[in-house]
Protein backbone atom coordinates (compact mmCIF):
# COMPACT_ATOMS: atom_id res chain seq x y z
CA UNK A 1 0.00 0.00 0.00
CA UNK A 2 1.41 3.51 -0.51
CA UNK A 3 1.59 5.72 1.65
CA UNK A 4 0.28 9.51 0.84
CA UNK A 5 2.53 12.10 0.14
CA UNK A 6 2.45 14.52 3.10
CA UNK A 7 0.22 17.79 2.76
CA UNK A 8 1.98 21.02 0.88
CA UNK A 9 1.85 24.09 3.72
CA UNK A 10 1.40 27.20 2.06
CA UNK A 11 3.96 29.98 3.01
CA UNK A 12 2.28 31.26 5.88
CA UNK A 13 1.30 28.13 7.24
CA UNK A 14 4.92 27.11 7.15
CA UNK A 15 5.94 30.40 8.67
CA UNK A 16 3.26 29.56 11.80
CA UNK A 17 4.91 26.07 11.95
CA UNK A 18 8.39 27.98 12.54
CA UNK A 19 6.77 30.78 15.07
CA UNK A 20 5.14 27.71 17.03
CA UNK A 21 8.57 25.10 16.78
CA UNK A 22 10.45 28.45 18.22
CA UNK A 23 8.30 28.66 20.99
CA UNK A 24 8.06 25.07 22.03
CA UNK A 25 11.57 24.64 22.21
CA UNK A 26 12.39 28.65 23.78
CA UNK A 27 10.15 27.12 26.63
CA UNK A 28 12.91 24.72 27.64
CA UNK A 29 10.95 21.44 27.94
CA UNK A 30 13.47 19.42 27.01
CA UNK A 31 17.48 19.46 28.18
CA UNK A 32 19.58 22.30 26.89
CA UNK A 33 21.58 20.54 24.89
CA UNK A 34 18.89 18.74 23.01
CA UNK A 35 17.01 22.23 22.75
CA UNK A 36 20.24 23.35 21.47
CA UNK A 37 20.60 20.64 19.12
CA UNK A 38 16.91 20.77 18.07
CA UNK A 39 16.75 24.46 16.98
CA UNK A 40 20.57 24.37 14.95
CA UNK A 41 18.42 21.64 12.78
CA UNK A 42 15.31 23.90 12.69
CA UNK A 43 17.62 26.71 11.53
CA UNK A 44 19.17 24.76 9.05
CA UNK A 45 16.32 24.13 6.53
CA UNK A 46 15.53 27.61 5.72
CA UNK A 47 19.41 28.63 5.84
CA UNK A 48 20.51 26.42 3.40
CA UNK A 49 17.39 27.70 1.00
CA UNK A 50 18.37 31.17 1.62
CA UNK A 51 22.17 30.07 0.83
CA UNK A 52 21.13 28.01 -2.31
CA UNK A 53 19.34 31.35 -3.37
CA UNK A 54 22.29 33.49 -2.66
CA UNK A 55 24.49 31.65 -4.72
CA UNK A 56 22.04 30.91 -7.72
CA UNK A 57 21.10 34.54 -7.45
CA UNK A 58 24.95 35.82 -7.68
CA UNK A 59 25.43 33.38 -10.61
CA UNK A 60 22.63 34.86 -12.69
CA UNK A 61 20.21 33.52 -15.21
CA UNK A 62 21.18 29.76 -15.79
CA UNK A 63 23.79 29.33 -18.70
CA UNK A 64 21.38 27.19 -20.60
CA UNK A 65 18.17 29.53 -20.37
CA UNK A 66 20.68 33.02 -20.67
CA UNK A 67 19.19 33.00 -24.57
CA UNK A 68 15.78 31.94 -24.27
CA UNK A 69 14.83 33.96 -21.55
CA UNK A 70 13.02 37.02 -22.06
CA UNK A 71 13.68 40.19 -20.18
CA UNK A 72 10.28 39.73 -18.11
CA UNK A 73 10.67 36.14 -17.81
CA UNK A 74 13.94 36.99 -16.00
CA UNK A 75 12.59 39.93 -13.70
CA UNK A 76 9.88 37.51 -12.74
CA UNK A 77 13.14 35.18 -12.16
CA UNK A 78 14.39 37.89 -9.91
CA UNK A 79 11.43 38.58 -8.22
CA UNK A 80 10.45 35.22 -7.53
CA UNK A 81 13.89 34.45 -5.90
CA UNK A 82 13.68 37.73 -3.64
CA UNK A 83 9.97 36.34 -2.01
CA UNK A 84 11.73 33.54 -1.71
CA UNK A 85 14.69 35.03 0.22
CA UNK A 86 12.54 37.13 2.47
CA UNK A 87 10.67 34.30 3.34
CA UNK A 88 13.25 32.38 4.73
CA UNK A 89 14.29 35.16 6.57
CA UNK A 90 10.88 35.33 8.18
CA UNK A 91 11.14 31.84 9.34
CA UNK A 92 14.56 32.40 11.35
CA UNK A 93 12.78 35.83 12.78
CA UNK A 94 10.07 33.77 13.76
CA UNK A 95 11.48 31.21 15.41
CA UNK A 96 13.45 33.70 17.35
CA UNK A 97 10.36 34.62 19.36
CA UNK A 98 10.86 31.47 21.60
CA UNK A 99 13.96 33.04 22.78
CA UNK A 100 14.48 36.08 24.44
CA UNK A 101 17.10 36.99 27.10
CA UNK A 102 19.10 34.29 26.15
CA UNK A 103 21.75 34.82 28.81
CA UNK A 104 25.08 34.34 28.21
CA UNK A 105 25.84 32.34 31.36
CA UNK A 106 22.48 30.08 30.94
CA UNK A 107 23.21 26.79 30.83
CA UNK A 108 23.14 25.61 26.65
CA UNK A 109 23.17 29.61 25.63
CA UNK A 110 26.08 29.03 23.47
CA UNK A 111 24.76 26.32 21.46
CA UNK A 112 21.42 28.80 20.96
CA UNK A 113 23.29 32.11 20.49
CA UNK A 114 25.37 30.16 18.02
CA UNK A 115 22.73 29.27 15.99
CA UNK A 116 21.53 32.08 15.91
CA UNK A 117 24.23 34.21 15.66
CA UNK A 118 24.93 32.16 12.37
CA UNK A 119 21.88 32.28 10.66
CA UNK A 120 21.79 36.28 10.98
CA UNK A 121 25.16 36.11 9.63
CA UNK A 122 23.90 34.19 6.76
CA UNK A 123 20.67 37.00 6.02
CA UNK A 124 23.25 39.31 5.98
CA UNK A 125 25.47 37.66 3.80
CA UNK A 126 22.38 37.49 1.45
CA UNK A 127 22.12 40.88 1.26
CA UNK A 128 25.27 41.51 -1.20
CA UNK A 129 22.20 39.48 -3.69
CA UNK A 130 19.41 40.74 -2.21
CA UNK A 131 19.83 44.36 -0.87
CA UNK A 132 18.04 45.79 -3.55
CA UNK A 133 15.01 44.26 -2.46
CA UNK A 134 12.61 46.46 -0.39
CA UNK A 135 11.44 43.13 1.09
CA UNK A 136 14.22 40.95 1.63
CA UNK A 137 15.36 44.45 3.20
CA UNK A 138 12.37 44.90 5.59
CA UNK A 139 12.48 41.03 6.84
CA UNK A 140 15.99 41.95 7.50
CA UNK A 141 15.33 44.39 9.63
CA UNK A 142 12.91 42.86 11.10
CA UNK A 143 15.28 39.98 12.15
CA UNK A 144 17.99 42.31 13.43
CA UNK A 145 15.04 43.99 15.93
CA UNK A 146 14.34 40.19 17.30
CA UNK A 147 18.26 39.85 17.65
CA UNK A 148 18.37 42.56 20.33
CA UNK A 149 17.02 40.24 22.71
CA UNK A 150 18.40 36.94 21.21
CA UNK A 151 21.94 38.02 20.56
CA UNK A 152 22.10 40.76 22.67
CA UNK A 153 25.38 42.78 23.08
CA UNK A 154 26.53 39.98 20.01
CA UNK A 155 24.77 41.82 17.55
CA UNK A 156 26.78 44.98 17.01
CA UNK A 157 29.34 42.76 15.70
CA UNK A 158 27.19 41.73 13.13
CA UNK A 159 25.47 45.06 12.62
CA UNK A 160 28.69 46.52 11.94
CA UNK A 161 28.57 45.01 8.70
CA UNK A 162 25.01 45.04 7.96
CA UNK A 163 24.70 48.43 8.51
CA UNK A 164 26.43 49.39 4.99
CA UNK A 165 24.42 47.33 2.84
CA UNK A 166 21.09 48.09 4.45
CA UNK A 167 21.69 51.52 4.25
CA UNK A 168 23.06 51.90 0.55
CA UNK A 169 19.60 51.12 -0.56
CA UNK A 170 17.11 52.43 2.78
CA UNK A 171 14.10 54.87 1.75
CA UNK A 172 13.45 57.26 4.89
CA UNK A 173 10.63 54.51 6.19
CA UNK A 174 13.48 52.10 6.54
CA UNK A 175 15.87 54.24 7.54
CA UNK A 176 13.84 55.29 10.69
CA UNK A 177 13.64 51.15 11.28
CA UNK A 178 17.73 51.15 11.52
CA UNK A 179 18.05 54.28 13.44
CA UNK A 180 15.36 53.17 16.16
CA UNK A 181 17.49 49.65 15.95
CA UNK A 182 20.76 51.67 17.18
CA UNK A 183 18.66 53.27 19.60
CA UNK A 184 17.52 50.51 21.31
CA UNK A 185 20.90 49.10 21.48
CA UNK A 186 22.15 51.80 23.60
CA UNK A 187 19.05 52.14 25.46
CA UNK A 188 19.84 48.55 26.53
CA UNK A 189 23.36 48.47 26.94
CA UNK A 190 24.31 52.05 27.53
CA UNK A 191 27.62 53.10 28.02
CA UNK A 192 29.22 49.30 27.88
CA UNK A 193 28.68 49.88 24.05
CA UNK A 194 30.74 52.77 23.20
CA UNK A 195 32.99 51.72 20.51
CA UNK A 196 30.90 49.74 18.36
CA UNK A 197 28.32 52.84 18.88
CA UNK A 198 31.17 55.09 18.06
CA UNK A 199 31.49 53.07 14.39
CA UNK A 200 27.86 52.67 13.54
CA UNK A 201 26.69 55.82 14.46
CA UNK A 202 29.24 58.08 10.93
CA UNK A 203 27.21 55.67 8.36
CA UNK A 204 24.32 56.09 10.17
CA UNK A 205 24.35 60.15 10.20
CA UNK A 206 25.84 60.67 7.05
CA UNK A 207 22.45 59.06 5.64
CA UNK A 208 20.15 60.38 7.30
CA UNK A 209 21.92 63.95 6.86
CA UNK A 210 21.93 62.86 3.38
CA UNK A 211 17.81 61.80 3.06
CA UNK A 212 17.58 64.70 4.93
CA UNK A 213 19.11 66.73 2.64
CA UNK A 214 16.84 65.43 -0.32
CA UNK A 215 13.96 65.87 1.07
CA UNK A 216 14.79 69.88 2.19
CA UNK A 217 15.21 69.86 -1.58
CA UNK A 218 12.00 68.13 -2.61
CA UNK A 219 10.09 70.38 0.11
CA UNK A 220 11.56 73.49 -1.35
CA UNK A 221 10.46 72.68 -4.77
CA UNK A 222 6.86 72.35 -3.62
CA UNK A 223 4.98 75.50 -3.44
CA UNK A 224 2.66 73.74 -0.78
CA UNK A 225 4.64 72.00 1.26
CA UNK A 226 5.96 73.71 4.44
CA UNK A 227 7.97 72.44 7.17
CA UNK A 228 6.48 74.20 9.99
CA UNK A 229 2.92 74.26 8.84
CA UNK A 230 0.40 73.43 11.40
CA UNK A 231 -1.94 71.96 8.42
CA UNK A 232 -1.98 68.72 6.74
CA UNK A 233 1.79 68.24 5.86
CA UNK A 234 3.09 66.39 2.48
CA UNK A 235 4.24 63.45 2.25
CA UNK A 236 8.12 64.98 1.87
CA UNK A 237 7.33 66.86 5.33
CA UNK A 238 5.93 64.18 7.12
CA UNK A 239 9.08 61.64 5.81
CA UNK A 240 11.21 64.62 7.48
CA UNK A 241 9.54 65.02 10.30
CA UNK A 242 9.41 61.37 11.42
CA UNK A 243 13.54 61.40 10.57
CA UNK A 244 13.96 64.07 12.18
CA UNK A 245 11.95 62.70 15.86
CA UNK A 246 13.57 59.22 15.49
CA UNK A 247 17.46 60.98 15.03
CA UNK A 248 16.96 63.18 18.20
CA UNK A 249 15.60 60.20 20.16
CA UNK A 250 18.90 58.40 19.50
CA UNK A 251 20.90 61.72 20.03
CA UNK A 252 18.75 61.99 23.48
CA UNK A 253 19.85 58.36 24.36
CA UNK A 254 23.43 58.88 23.51
CA UNK A 255 23.65 62.14 25.99
CA UNK A 256 21.79 60.76 28.92
CA UNK A 257 23.36 56.59 28.66
CA UNK A 258 27.09 58.15 28.95
CA UNK A 259 27.93 57.85 25.15
CA UNK A 260 28.14 61.26 24.24
CA UNK A 261 31.68 60.68 23.37
CA UNK A 262 30.31 58.96 20.32
CA UNK A 263 29.38 62.48 19.21
CA UNK A 264 32.50 64.23 19.82
CA UNK A 265 34.78 60.96 18.83
CA UNK A 266 37.37 61.76 16.38
CA UNK A 267 35.93 59.62 13.41
CA UNK A 268 32.48 61.44 14.23
CA UNK A 269 33.76 65.02 13.89
CA UNK A 270 32.61 65.66 10.42
CA UNK A 271 29.28 64.95 11.85
CA UNK A 272 29.14 66.81 15.03
CA UNK A 273 28.55 70.31 13.74
CA UNK A 274 25.46 68.87 11.17
CA UNK A 275 24.49 67.28 14.66
CA UNK A 276 24.46 70.74 16.24
CA UNK A 277 22.60 72.39 13.88
CA UNK A 278 19.78 69.88 13.40
CA UNK A 279 19.84 69.82 17.31
CA UNK A 280 18.97 73.42 17.80
CA UNK A 281 16.99 73.57 14.22
CA UNK A 282 14.53 71.10 16.43
CA UNK A 283 14.50 73.76 19.35
CA UNK A 284 13.07 75.91 17.31
CA UNK A 285 10.83 74.42 14.52
CA UNK A 286 7.76 73.37 14.72
CA UNK A 287 4.74 72.32 15.36
CA UNK A 288 5.29 69.54 17.90
CA UNK A 289 6.70 71.28 21.38
CA UNK A 290 6.77 68.40 22.41
CA UNK A 291 9.79 67.13 20.45
CA UNK A 292 11.28 70.73 20.54
CA UNK A 293 11.33 70.30 24.37
CA UNK A 294 13.38 66.47 24.10
CA UNK A 295 15.59 68.90 21.73
CA UNK A 296 16.20 71.51 24.63
CA UNK A 297 16.82 68.60 26.98
CA UNK A 298 19.67 66.89 24.90
CA UNK A 299 21.18 70.25 24.18
CA UNK A 300 21.34 71.50 28.16
CA UNK A 301 23.15 67.72 28.47
CA UNK A 302 25.71 68.68 25.89
CA UNK A 303 26.14 72.16 27.93
CA UNK A 304 26.87 70.11 30.76
CA UNK A 305 29.35 68.04 29.75
CA UNK A 306 30.93 69.85 26.88
CA UNK A 307 31.62 73.70 27.91
CA UNK A 308 35.23 73.54 29.39
CA UNK A 309 36.37 70.38 27.79
CA UNK A 310 35.77 70.73 23.95
CA UNK A 311 37.63 73.46 22.75
CA UNK A 312 35.43 76.33 21.16
CA UNK A 313 32.34 75.03 22.78
CA UNK A 314 32.27 77.64 24.91
CA UNK A 315 31.92 80.35 21.98
CA UNK A 316 29.34 78.03 20.26
CA UNK A 317 26.71 78.24 23.19
CA UNK A 318 26.83 81.92 23.36
CA UNK A 319 26.85 82.90 19.80
CA UNK A 320 24.33 79.57 18.51
CA UNK A 321 22.99 77.90 21.39
CA UNK A 322 21.52 80.60 24.19
CA UNK A 323 19.44 82.32 21.21
CA UNK A 324 17.43 79.42 20.88
CA UNK A 325 15.93 80.13 24.21
CA UNK A 326 14.52 83.66 22.48
CA UNK A 327 13.72 82.11 18.80
CA UNK A 328 11.55 79.01 19.91
CA UNK A 329 8.44 81.01 21.78
CA UNK A 330 8.76 83.89 18.86
CA UNK A 331 7.89 80.91 16.31
CA UNK A 332 3.94 81.58 14.81
CA UNK A 333 2.97 78.39 16.08
CA UNK A 334 3.84 78.99 19.85
CA UNK A 335 0.79 79.49 21.54
CA UNK A 336 1.15 80.16 25.13
CA UNK A 337 -2.57 78.65 25.91
CA UNK A 338 -1.17 75.08 24.39
CA UNK A 339 -0.22 72.72 27.18
CA UNK A 340 2.83 72.10 25.88
CA UNK A 341 3.59 75.81 25.98
CA UNK A 342 4.59 75.90 29.44
CA UNK A 343 6.81 73.09 29.66
CA UNK A 344 8.95 74.19 26.73
CA UNK A 345 9.77 77.21 28.34
CA UNK A 346 10.81 75.82 31.33
CA UNK A 347 13.20 73.91 29.19
CA UNK A 348 14.68 77.03 27.59
CA UNK A 349 14.99 78.23 31.43
CA UNK A 350 16.51 74.95 32.43
CA UNK A 351 19.08 75.39 28.97
CA UNK A 352 19.94 79.16 30.24
CA UNK A 353 20.34 78.00 34.37
CA UNK A 354 22.66 75.38 32.72
CA UNK A 355 24.47 77.46 30.88
CA UNK A 356 25.16 79.98 33.50
CA UNK A 357 26.72 77.09 35.76
CA UNK A 358 29.12 76.51 33.22
CA UNK A 359 29.85 79.98 32.48
CA UNK A 360 28.82 82.27 34.85
CA UNK A 361 29.11 85.97 34.47
CA UNK A 362 30.26 85.72 30.88
CA UNK A 363 26.78 84.51 30.04
CA UNK A 364 25.21 87.29 32.35
CA UNK A 365 27.23 90.34 30.27
CA UNK A 366 26.41 88.78 27.36
CA UNK A 367 22.94 88.17 27.81
CA UNK A 368 23.07 92.17 29.15
CA UNK A 369 25.04 93.70 26.47
CA UNK A 370 24.67 92.14 23.32
CA UNK A 371 22.36 89.57 23.19
CA UNK A 372 18.86 90.88 24.48
CA UNK A 373 20.29 94.34 23.45
CA UNK A 374 20.00 93.08 19.80
CA UNK A 375 16.59 91.95 20.10
CA UNK A 376 15.32 94.97 20.94
CA UNK A 377 14.89 94.86 25.19
CA UNK A 378 15.02 97.91 26.72
CA UNK A 379 17.84 98.50 29.06
CA UNK A 380 15.32 98.04 32.39
CA UNK A 381 14.56 94.84 30.63
CA UNK A 382 17.62 93.82 30.16
CA UNK A 383 19.04 94.03 33.76
CA UNK A 384 15.82 92.77 34.88
CA UNK A 385 16.19 89.62 32.71
CA UNK A 386 19.66 88.74 33.61
CA UNK A 387 19.10 89.40 37.31
CA UNK A 388 16.29 86.59 37.22
CA UNK A 389 18.79 84.08 35.16
CA UNK A 390 21.08 84.79 37.78
CA UNK A 391 18.70 84.80 41.14
CA UNK A 392 15.83 83.49 40.26
CA UNK A 393 15.13 79.48 40.00
CA UNK A 394 14.39 77.63 36.92
CA UNK A 395 10.24 78.35 37.56
CA UNK A 396 10.87 81.80 38.06
CA UNK A 397 12.93 82.64 35.10
CA UNK A 398 9.49 80.30 33.36
CA UNK A 399 7.29 82.71 34.77
CA UNK A 400 9.13 85.63 33.97
CA UNK A 401 9.81 84.81 30.54
CA UNK A 402 5.88 83.58 30.03
CA UNK A 403 4.73 87.41 31.34
CA UNK A 404 6.81 88.71 29.32
CA UNK A 405 5.72 86.96 26.45
CA UNK A 406 1.97 87.70 27.84
CA UNK A 407 3.04 91.60 27.45
CA UNK A 408 4.54 91.43 24.26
Amino acid sequence: MQLPEPPQLSAPEALNLFEAYGLLLGARLAPADQVGEQLQRLLALPMAHLQALTQGAAQGVPPGLSTSLSAEMVRQLRCAREVEAAHHISAVALTSKGFVDVGVNDEGSHMLRDAFSRATQAVIASMSVFGESAEVRAKCSMLLHRMIETLGVELLGVLSSALPQLLGAADARELVELVTLVNQLVLKFKSSILAPVTVLFCPLSTTVFAHLGALDAAIASSSSASVGATGPASEPVRERRNLLRCFYSLLHSLVHSDLADVLAAPQNSAHAAPSLRALLAGCIEGPDMQLQRQCFAITQRLVELWVGTVPGFDTYVLHEVLPVCFQAPAQPHFMLKDAAALPLLEASAQLQKAILAKLGNELLSYLRDRLLPSLGCEATFCTEYVRRVAEGDVHQLRDFIRDALVRR
